[in-house]
Formats: C-alpha cells, sequence, structure tokens
C-alpha cells in the first residue's frame, strides 16, 4: 500500500466495516484458527482488530503512515515493525503463527512461492497460517447484473458493493488481477448518476464518493477463486482448507484460509 493510499485509507477508516475491515465475529474466526499456536504471532500489515491475537505480536508493514497512524501502539505484548511482507528481516524462524486480513489481495498468485520462502524466514515448523481472503465466486454475477442488483436495493453495504463489481470485473477478464482503476471506470460507467445510485441504494454520497480513490491509480488488486488459491499454493502449506470467518455480508466470498507450515 502506497504511503497516500495509506493516508486516504486513515481517513475512511473508521467508516469502514465487513469485509473490508474485520469485526468482532472475524477476530474470532482468526482467533479459532490458530487455537494453540498463539504464543508468538506475526501479524502481516498493521490491523489494528488483531492487534492482540497472540500472547505476543509482531506486525510487519511496509508503510511507515500506516505503522503511525493504523496501529494502536507498542506495548510489552505487541509491536510494529516496518519491513517488505516479500523480503522479511528475520533471521531466524521465531513465530508459531501468522495472520493477515485481505493481505493475499495485495500478492499475484505466481509469488505465492515467493512469500512461502520469506515464511520459512519466520515460522516455526508447524506454524498455523491464517488469512483471510477475497475470492471470487466460480460463477458469479456479470457487471449488468450488479448494476441492477444496485439499482434495486439489493445490495447492503458499498464496500461489500465494491468487491461484488471487482469480482465481476475479474470473471469478465479471466484473471484474478484486476488494476483498481478498472473498478473506477467500471463504476462510472454503469453509475453515471451517483444522486440516482444513492436514491436507490440507500448509500450516502459521501460512502459513494470513496470510489474516487481508485481514480488513476496504478495499484492492482488480486481476487481469485479458491480453486486458483489452492492451485498455487506452496507444498509448505499443509492441510490448506478454507473455514467460515462470520456471517456478514459477502462473508461466503471472505474465508480464512488455513493451513500448518512445514518448509
Amino acid at each position: 500500500m502506497s504511503e497516500g493510499t495509506a493516508i486516504r485509507f486513515n481517513r475512511i477508516r473508521p467508516t469502514l466495516k465487513p469485509p473490508l475491515c474485520p469485526d468482532s465475529q472475524i477476530v474470532s474466526a482468526y482467533a479459532r484458527a490458530i487455537e494453540g499456536h498463539q504464543d508468538r504471532v506475526l501479524l502481516l500489515g498493521v490491523t489494528a482488530e488483531l492487534a492482540d491475537l497472540g500472547k505476543t505480536t509482531v506486525a510487519l508493514d511496509i508503510s511507515r503512515t500506516m505503522i503511525a497512524e493504523a496501529w494502536p501502539g507498542d506495548t510489552a505484548k505487541r509491536q510494529a515493525i516496518r519491513g517488505n511482507w516479500m523480503d522479511m528481516p528475520f533471521a531466524n524462524p521465531e513465530f508459531t503463527a501468522v495472520v493477515g486480513d485481505g493481505v493475499l489481495a495485495a500478492i499475484d498468485l505466481s509469488d505465492y512461492d515467493l512469500l512461502a520462502r520469506q515464511f520459512a524466514k519466520a515460522l516455526l515448523p508447524g506454524a498455523k497460517v491464517a488469512l483471510r481472503c477475497y475470492v471470487s465466486p466460480e460463477f458469479g454475477p456479470s457487471l449488468v447484473e450488479i448494476q441492477e442488483a444496485a439499482m434495486r436495493g439489493d445490495i447492503g453495504g458499498f464496500h461489500a458493493f465494491k468487491w461484488r463489481l471487482a469480482m465481476a470485473i475479474a470473471r469478465e477478464r479471466s484473471s484474478a488481477s484486476v488494476p483498481v482503476v478498472m473498478i473506477h471506470e467500471s463504476f462510472e460507467r454503469l453509475f453515471p448518476d451517483r444522486r440516482a445510485l444513492a436514491a436507490a441504494s440507500g448509500w450516502s454520497l459521501e460512502e459513494i464518493s470513496e470510489i474516487d480513490a481508485y481514480a488513476g491509480k496504478a495499484f492492482v488488486y488480486q481476487f481469485p477463486t479458491e480453486r486458483e488459491i489452492e492451485r498455487h499454493l506452496p507444498t509448505s502449506f499443509h492441510n490448506a482448507r478454507f473455514l467460515p470467518s462470520g456471517d456478514y455480508e459477502l462473508a461466503d466470498q471472505c474465508p480464512l484460509l488455513v493451513a500448518d507450515f512445514a518448509p
């Protein structure tokens, strides 16, 4: 995440809800997934809701701004350090679990092997992996069907709508990779009248304007299917399975990928 994106994220974060941001049920799902492995937890990113999952927790994030503004602060039991997930700054394995919320959305399928090599630097053998994913349905709605559902008021939250839109783009592109500028462009094409969308959906114009954070941006999100994730998982991810993360809107497309790590 870029520094500019981090600033934007922190401005809107108080309004975020699932599926973009964990709530208590998602936190509980993580806790169940790593039960028995909480001694020393590596957190990818500085998701505040997950800061105290471990008896001790170390958060790793590349953005100084995110650490400064999103992290709830270091204590005797938790610490945030700056570093790259794809080049982890650990000399020896020390963690009993790794967790991350939506982190695979930032990692291309072709880089899963590189991520596993970084895990090998950090995770003790048998460590638990728990990553909440954003997965596209195998047979999901089209962009036109998303448009029609939004204008009927059938989609509850705006952030769930954004992910539905992105997943529809991935399906129509036949690619997990979705440049965020395409999310904005598709939105502008499908919903030229924001006031009409607000009236039909119940979303405020302020909520809807958050889509503009994607305008002209170069970064790319990943929305693979579960099957695509499974095909690309490294052999070091043992007993990999998808578990429910709650019953919030779009929860069926946001499972926890849980595995035992053994390099």
